[in-house]
């Protein structure tokens, strides 16, 4: 029995603790920092140190702490934004209610999504598979596998270790907009994604670039992505693509649910939605605006949770800004009132990262073997307790703090807070357009119909070119040492050791920046 009160009550409890560190993160210097890997290594120590280490109830206890960690990450922005605008925050039920629910109806849609993610086009998922990787090496300590990791780990450590100190640059050569990113995650990523994926990304950086020299050398990254240009065309780029694989979806439903099985099981959803709708209806007192907004935030929720999906299942990568961006945009089309607009931004983030984190452990669980019926239950519950927890930290952080402050400057909530405002004025964002937008769409479906990755084309559009050629590296070290001999397993154990080496430093560089 792998479904045990101890791994889901540990796991729980870690869940709580990343989420309250991920809602400051997130409030503080606007990051977030996933977790799975350090779950998978606390859940080692604490099943060695009360009894036997067994992988699967690791999958459990890391299923659980991985609830809710990253779906808050979106609320925490939304309600920052309200507070920003001088907004009356909704009372703590309302949100704490609207949050669980996200993560919720995430995770009942990454079930639909998982025969056609996980079965049909078998999709890395990097942060799946390295922590089904650490997972499993912590089994096997002093074989082959662990000794793998192990070194990598440690390697991943020292390297991103002198980053972080500024011994080594970030990006060789230093100073520039292009190059090679000193990230032993990201080379640990593209061991895992291969190197074809990662070429693919590197194109769409190579647009970017371009872009960048055409327009003059912007100076800083943030001024070059806000240009319609990139913005518009990677942003409409992933959903198109998520439109694409949602329409692919014949058979769906095959497999689609845990429990119980067959189509029936979209009156699961029926529930979570009316409730939904009904505290919405509260909160805006205008029945017709309400009604619309959820004719089409319902379907929206269902290809955010798609393209946030299927674009952490190829690239490792999470597309949080054109997430946050699109559910602003669709929401303020829809509605003028600005705390509506947030809030139902909030939900679609929560319901997209949700799913994204469900189809990770449901990864972890494919390589492992544990039952996706114990993984669902699992993170479920620690998805209510780690929102309800994380709610309420919020909330207190609010009143001691407040948020746009030296202690909590909250810069994504500040770029919300200002989007929303253009929408309620009836002005689309400056980094939007309607035109860029429909020559991507197409764009996109073409490159689909040559059965290229849009997907890893769009994302390497939205992230820094030097981060694309950290990924190729990896796939490239990935595809050498494969011809050298080394098995699956053995790379996965190398991959996984470096991503977890920079993790590690990464959590510790943020815990220090915070306090």
């Amino acid at each position: 029995m792998t479904l045990t009160i101890k791994a889901v009550a540990w796991g729980s409890i870690f869940g709580l603790l990343f989420c309250i560190l991920n809602i400051t993160i997130a409030l503080k210097v606007g990051l977030a920092f996933g977790a799975s890997f350090v779950a998978a290594l606390l859940g080692f120590a604490v099943l060695k140190g009360v009894g036997q280490y067994d992988v699967k109830e690791n999958n459990i206890l890391q299923a659980a702490a991985s609830g809710s960690y990253f779906s808050m990450f979106a609320m925490s922005i939304a309600i920052g934004g309200i507070a920003l605008l001088q907004e009356e925050l909704p009372p703590l039920y309302i949100t704490m209610l609207v949050s669980i629910l996200g993560a919720l109806i995430g995770i009942i849609f990454s079930q639909i999504l998982y025969y056609p993610f996980l079965e049909k086009e078998d999709l890395p998922y990097p942060s799946g598979t390295a922590t089904a990787g650490i997972i499993q090496s912590l089994a096997d300590i002093g074989g082959k596998n662990f000794r793998y990791m192990a070194y990598s780990w440690a390697v991943g450590t020292v390297v991103y270790g002198l980053v972080k100190l500024q011994v080594f640059p970030g990006i060789v050569p230093p100073g520039f907009f292009v190059g090679v990113a000193i990230s032993p995650l990201l080379v640990g990523f593209g061991m895992i994604v291969g190197w074809k994926a990662c070429a693919f990304i590197c194109v769409g950086s190579l647009y970017s670039y371009v872009w960048w020299a055409y327009t003059g050398f912007p100076s800083s990254y943030s001024s070059h992505l806000q240009a319609p240009e990139i913005m518009t065309t990677g942003t409409i780029m992933l959903v198109t693509t998520a439109c694409v694989a949602l329409f692919r979806m014949k058979g769906m439903f095959k497999g689609s649910f845990s429990l119980p099985a067959g189509r029936k099981n979209l009156l699961v959803l029926v529930f979570p939605f009316s409730l939904l709708l009904v505290t919405f209806l509260i909160l805006s007192g205008n029945v017709l605006h309400t009604l619309l907004l959820f004719a089409v935030m319902v379907p929206f929720s269902f290809v955010c949770a798609g393209f946030v999906g299927k674009a952490i299942g190829e690239t490792g990568v999470s597309p949080v800004t054109p997430l946050g961006l699109l559910s602003l945009i669709m929401a303020g089309v829809l509605f003028r009132d600005i705390e509506i607009i947030l809030l139902m931004a909030g939900f679609t983030g929560c319901v997209g990262l949700a799913a994204a984190t469900m189809m990770n452990t449901f990864k972890v669980g494919k390589i492992i073997g544990t039952s996706r019926k114990y993984l669902t239950i699992s993170q479920t519950v620690g998805a209510i307790t780690g929102v309800a927890g994380g709610c309420i930290v919020l909330y207190v952080l609010n009143s001691a703090y407040g948020f746009g402050t030296a202690d909590l400057p909250a810069p994504i909530s500040v770029a919300w807070s200002n989007v929303a405002e253009s929408l309620t004025a009836g002005q689309l964002p400056s980094n939007i357009s309607p035109v860029i937008g429909g020559l991507a769409a197409v764009a996109t479906i073409c490159i689909e119909y040559l059965k290229i990755s849009a997907t890893c084309i769009g994302i390497g559009i939205l992230i820094p070119p030097a981060y694309s050629g950290a990924l190729l590296l990896g796939g490239v070290l990935q595809k050498f040492l494969n011809s050298k001999g080394l098995t699956r397993q053995e790379l996965q154990s190398m991959a996984a050791g470096l991503i977890l080496g920079e993790g590690i430093i990464t959590l510790i560089a943020l815990l220090l920046k915070i306090v």
